[in-house]
């Protein structure tokens, strides 16, 4: 029986560099980037992921949302690219914060990068997600305030600003998709945010979708307000249908390294990294504390 743990490493969400292709024809040419997804210092599995249809891929040229990102740390997964709309990305380059109320990430365990995933594999990966779903969120819930302080004081830190961040309450719902190499529930997160005189609190949906791109496991999340949770799933199927489809099918049969995955402890620490849409709630706060002052001024 693979460890508990592991499974939390699943919903969790070294920026590894990729190079930027572009495939298809006349208008229908999607952006893509290519990852070598390996154990550091050994070359690793190139993985091609094609851009969100409207979104674009978020650079350190938008220093802004780079700083926040940069705060959201994960020590179990790699994040590979996060994702905001066209339009917003065009703000993030004038070094300020967009809406972001409807973003994408991309991750990959620490643990399982260095891995083949089977098809044999994946599908032991798929079932003990689902028979041990409700066990594994509650270790999840666990973990959540102790990584919500450790962000709130890198947030405090980076912009000079008191700042903590909580979340109240984590709805996780069953398992809605399935494939042959594709998994993804969703669930509501209610959080929470007090910075100088500001106090406040949103409820977000969020989708995990984790696919078996040739071999290797993808973290691909998706997030948006509350009242947008059908927005996620269909987005988030959408683009693992993508990933996908550019990349050859993973191997058959039971790899030697997924024995690793049977290791009692191995995947201790790992935390959720569905608070990656904390990156939004930033943006709700600064809108609200403009309209705030705007209130001020209006004689």
């Amino acid at each position: 029986m693979i460890s508990k743990p592991l499974w939390c490493g699943v919903f969790a969400f070294v920026i590894l560099s990729g190079s930027g292709v572009v495939s298809g024809v006349g208008e229908h040419r999607v952006k893509a980037d290519v990852f070598e997804i390996g154990l550091d210092g050994v070359k690793g599995v190139a993985v091609e992921v094609p851009t969100p249809a409207g979104y674009q891929r978020v650079t350190p040229e938008m220093e802004a949302v780079s700083l926040i990102l940069e705060q959201m740390v994960d020590p179990a997964n790699d994040t590979l690219a996060n994702y905001i709309l066209e339009a917003e990305a065009a703000i993030a380059l004038l070094n300020e914060i967009p809406e972001m109320e409807r973003t994408f990430a991309l991750k990959v365990s620490k643990k399982l990068k260095g891995l083949v995933v089977t098809t044999q594999d994946f599908a032991h990966i798929k079932e003990v997600t689902k028979s041990e779903f409700k066990s594994i969120m509650d270790e999840v819930k666990s973990q959540m305030p102790e990584h919500m302080e450790v962000i709130s004081e890198g947030m405090s830190e980076a912009f000079d600003v008191d700042l903590a961040m909580t979340i109240s309450q984590m709805v996780p719902l069953e398992p809605h998709y399935e494939a042959e190499n594709a998994l993804a529930f969703s669930m509501y997160i209610n959080y929470g945010l007090v910075a100088e005189d500001s106090d406040e609190k949103f409820v977000v949906a969020g989708t995990a979708m984790f696919v078996n791109a040739g071999g290797k496991v993808l973290f691909l999340y998706c997030f948006a307000d509350q009242q947008d949770l059908e927005w996620t799933r269909s987005a988030s199927q959408a683009w693992a249908e993508a990933v996908l489809a550019t990349n050859p099918p993973p191997p058959a049969g039971k790899s030697f390294g997924a024995m690793l995955m049977d290791k009692p402890g191995v995947w201790a620490g790992v935390i959720g990294g569905i608070v990656g849409c904390s990156v939004g709630l930033i943006s709700m706060l600064k809108k609200k504390k403009q309209e705030a002052v705007t209130m001020m001024e209006v004689p």
